[in-house]
C-alpha cells in the first residue's frame, strides 16, 4: 500500500470512493437527506468539493493507493487550520510528505485564488436536482460549528489540523488504508505538537478513532443527533499516561 498526495487527475476516483463510503452515513443525511435518489448530484458535489480541497493551500489530500492493482482505495483530507483563519501552506515534514513539490504548492495558492475570484463574478445559475447541501441544514450545520470553534476549541486547539474526510472504498474497509492514512496526519500534527481535530459523521467512525486513542472534546447536535468534536494529542496523550 502506497501513500501520496492526491491530483485534479484522481477526482473521478476520488468521488466514487465518497459516494460510496458516505452514503446512508447519519451526518450525510442531515445535509443531503435526498443523496439516496440524485447519486449523480451527491458524486457532483464531493467532485467540486473535492477539488477546492486539493488546490487550496491550507490543505492536503493524500491518497492509499493499493500497490498490485494501481488503484486508489482511500483517501483523506487534512486541513492546518491557522489562528487567524487566513491562507497558509503548511511546513510539511519531508519524511511525512516525500510527494510533495513545493512548487505544485505555490502553483495551487495561485490557482486558488485565482479560481476564487473567477467564480465569485459568475453568474448564479440553477442547477437539475437537489441543492447540496440542503439550505436549511448547512445554516443549522454553520451556526453548530460557530459554537465548536468558539466554545470547543477556544484559544488551546484554535491551531491543529483538521481532518475533514477519511473515506475508504467498502470493499477495502478493515484492511488498514484508513489507519495508515490518520497516521500521516498524526505524524505531521505532533511534529508541530499541535492536535487533531476532526467530527466523525456516523458511530461506526466515531468507535474507529475511539479506538485509535481520540478523545471527546465537546460535542454539537444536528436534526436530534449527538455528534461529538474529538482530538487527539500525540505526546501529551503518551505523557499521561506514561
Amino acid at each position: 500500500m502506497n501513500l501520496r498526495e492526491a491530483t485534479l487527475a484522481d477526482l473521478p476516483r476520488l468521488c466514487e470512493i465518497a459516494v460510496a463510503a458516505f452514503t446512508g452515513v447519519s451526518f450525510f443525511e442531515f445535509l443531503y437527506p435526498d443523496h439516496h435518489q440524485h447519486p449523480a448530484a451527491f458524486n457532483a458535489y464531493f467532485r467540486t468539493d473535492l477539488r477546492n480541497h486539493i488546490l487550496a493551500p491550507n490543505n492536503v489530500v493524500m491518497v492509499a493507493e493499493d500497490a498490485e492493482m494501481a488503484t486508489i482505495i482511500a483517501f483523506s483530507v487534512w486541513i492546518f487550520w491557522p489562528a487567524d483563519g487566513s491562507l497558509h501552506t503548511p511546513r510539511l515534514l519531508e519524511s511525512n510528505a516525500p510527494k510533495v513539490d513545493m512548487a505544485k504548492s505555490s502553483l495551487r495558492q495561485r490557482l486558488s485564488r485565482t479560481t476564487t475570484a473567477l467564480t465569485s463574478r459568475l453568474p448564479s445559475w440553477p442547477q437539475p436536482g437537489p441543492r447540496y447541501p440542503d439550505p436549511a441544514g448547512l445554516a443549522t450545520f454553520t451556526a453548530e460549528f460557530a459554537r465548536v470553534i468558539s466554545d470547543i476549541w477556544g484559544e488551546q486547539y484554535k491551531v491543529h489540523w483538521h481532518l475533514r474526510f477519511l473515506a475508504t472504498e467498502p470493499a477495502w474497509q478493515g484492511r488498514g488504508a484508513g489507519t495508515r492514512l490518520l497516521r500521516w496526519g498524526q505524524t505531521q500534527a505532533a511534529s508541530e505538537g499541535l492536535a487533531v481535530m476532526l467530527e466523525p459523521g456516523s458511530d461506526k467512525s466515531h468507535a474507529f478513532y475511539m479506538n485509535r486513542s481520540f478523545k471527546v472534546l465537546g460535542h454539537f447536535e444536528l436534526g436530534g443527533k449527538r455528534y461529538d468534536e474529538i482530538y487527539w494529542e500525540g505526546e501529551k496523550e503518551e505523557e499521561e499516561s506514561s
